[in-house]
């Protein structure tokens, strides 16, 4: 056995990377979400149901 196969051997996998946070800035790139809170959305449930 050699010095790189012991100090390999002993090594963790890394944990992988983060899922990638894909987003598009434009003219109708807003999300219709992101500014809805509770209280707006109970008021409009009527409505839609």
């Amino acid at each position: 056995m050699t010095v790189t196969d012991a100090s390999t051997a002993n090594e963790k996998t890394p944990p992988p990377p983060p899922p990638a946070t894909l987003t598009f800035e434009g003219k109708h790139g807003k999300n219709p979400l992101a500014d809805a809170n509770f209280g707006a959305m109970c008021k409009r449930l009527p409505s839609v149901l």
